[in-house]
């Protein structure tokens, strides 16, 4: 399985971009505000349409208790979500 998450680079992608109006029309109020994300995992939305957002450890550690390998890679070039590539044995 190869999963996609917003981590920390996710996050603070926001930031930097917090007075596009693309932003404050898209995302809550609370992942524009912080400049570094500050908890371990934040979720926002409903059944419809949601976001996570997590601290990349945490989604390891997670993940880690359903598959047995785990590989870790930073956001390709033009994208900003990390992506964890799992397998079962």
């Amino acid at each position: 399985m190869v999963q996609n998450i917003h981590a920390q680079v996710a996050s603070n992608f926001y930031f930097p971009h917090r007075n596009e109006e693309w932003v404050r029309d898209s995302q809550v109020r609370r992942i524009y505000e912080t400049e570094n994300m500050d908890v371990d995992l934040f979720h926002f939305g409903n059944a419809a349409a949601s976001q996570v957002f997590w601290r990349r450890d945490i989604a390891v550690n997670y993940l880690g208790r359903y598959f047995d390998a785990l590989e870790r890679r930073a956001p390709p070039e033009n994208s900003f979500q990390d992506w964890i590539s799992c397998c079962k044995s």
